[in-house]
């Protein structure tokens, strides 16, 4: 009898490492499903914030090159202003606004205003400043001439940058496809730090001219 017991508990213990082994072997393969998933879910991660970032540069590139766009049409060399019922094409080197901060030294400053007749019929417009803020003590040093090329095209000697509003050319003639071309020169002599100019100078049509009376006339 006690030998059968003997050998019963030997392969008692026989028994038992298998089972730790299968043990061992489930538990590796679990850790490395495990390994494995969050690799996976890692990798998913990447590729989606790399998608996001592709779509963010994507929208950006967009809005940059709008932008410049947005620019180029409103800052470029030239500024167009189309008044299509009057058949007037009206060009300027820059804007219609003409402003110095800066009185601390001599400079001068030119610009251009560019006018075609691109209609079939005789067209006319004023020339004027508007919206005038000068601060300058001696007006005399601050002076602009204007030089006209074109057909039936006026020009203006050397004269004071006005204080206040002022028609320059009233009713003048353009006619069909004729471009006439001023150059407006700025110049100023002298010295005041706290002085300043701000006035935009204005094309009108007459009929513009005269629709812009009514609205100050309606305004009052």
């Amino acid at each position: 009898m006690s030998k059968k017991r003997n050998v019963k508990s030997k392969s008692t213990k026989k028994s038992s490492p298998k089972k730790s082994t299968s043990n061992s072997k489930k538990t590796n393969t679990k850790k490395s499903n495990s390994i494995k998933t969050n690799i996976n879910t890692k990798d998913v991660i990447i590729s989606k914030i790399r998608k996001i970032n592709i779509k963010k540069l994507i929208i950006f590139t967009i809005i940059v090159i709008l932008l410049l766009g947005v620019f180029l049409l409103v800052r470029g060399n030239y500024n167009k202003h189309n008044d299509n019922m009057n058949e007037l094409e009206i060009r300027y080197s820059d804007n219609k606004l003409v402003k110095f901060n800066k009185f601390e030294k001599d400079f001068s400053y030119s610009k251009t205003i560019t006018i075609t007749n691109t209609g079939k019929e005789n067209k006319t417009y004023s020339l004027e400043w508007i919206k005038v803020k000068n601060s300058l003590k001696n007006q005399s040093n601050f002076l602009y001439e204007i030089k006209c090329t074109g057909n039936r095209c006026a020009t203006l000697g050397k004269s004071q940058v006005p204080t206040v509003g002022f028609v320059v050319y009233q009713q003048a003639l353009i006619e069909p496809g004729v471009t006439q071309k001023y150059e407006v020169k700025f110049t100023y002599k002298g010295k005041e730090k706290d002085a300043s100019f701000k006035g935009i100078l204005q094309v009108y049509s007459e009929k513009e001219k005269e629709e812009t009376e009514i609205e100050k006339t309606n305004s009052k």
